[in-house]
């Protein structure tokens, strides 16, 4: 599915604010799958109006997607993060497969 820039923060929006609406201490964010260029604009974006929508959460884990460009523009993200909020770190892993995610989750 290709999508515009605007409707893939409108989804992401969407869906972040959805999944608040439960009540909730441990987020999985399964990116496996996501095909999507996260340009540098887009990072700055998901920074400002996403990665809050996450901060009530006790740990948050992120499964890397298989599509190498995606990786690589969610990486930055988290980069960027820890340098603004170095703490967070503590609480938000990145993994490779969902498995591992859960286990962290549960740990």
């Amino acid at each position: 599915m290709n999508l515009t820039t605007e409707e893939y923060k409108k989804g992401i929006i969407r869906a972040f604010t959805s999944l608040n609406n439960f009540s909730a201490d441990y987020l999985i964010i399964d990116n496996t799958d996501a095909i999507y260029p996260i340009t540098e604009t887009l990072e700055e974006w998901i920074i400002e109006n996403v990665v809050p929508l996450n901060r009530h959460y006790k740990k948050v884990a992120y499964v890397y997607p298989k599509d190498f460009l995606t990786r690589m523009g969610i990486e930055e993200i988290v980069k960027k993060t820890d340098k603004i909020s170095p703490e967070s770190r503590k609480r938000r892993d990145i993994f490779d497969n969902i498995e591992d995610a859960i286990k962290w989750l549960l740990s």
